[in-house]
């Protein structure tokens, strides 16, 4: 059984996260997985138990995506690499405080 090429978890918020991984998914090649999961838009300013907010069934992944739109998302990050066993995380930094 061959297994996939990549498999890519999208993480995101908003209205340009999902447009940017409704694109992934259209360009994508045939042989990727490609799975979407939206984050809530309001959290915690300090989240102490990030598995309160993953998802219960999060899928394994090579690339994490994290598309994330506040420093409350930005915590997620740590635990859904770890949890979707990502060997690679990409996340845009709109602010450098949030992603030291």
């Amino acid at each position: 059984m061959n297994e996939p090429a990549l498999r890519i978890l999208v993480m995101y918020q908003g209205h340009y996260g999902q447009r940017i991984a409704d694109n992934i998914k259209r360009s994508a090649l045939p042989d990727w997985i490609i799975e979407v999961h939206n984050l809530p838009r309001r959290l915690p300013l300090v989240i102490d138990e990030p598995e309160e907010f993953l998802p219960a069934n999060l899928p394994q992944a090579d690339l994490l995506l994290a598309l994330t739109e506040s420093q409350e998302a930005a915590q997620l990050i740590p635990g859904l690499a770890k949890r979707s066993g990502a060997k690679a995380v990409i996340t845009p930094i709109d602010n450098s405080a949030w992603l030291p």
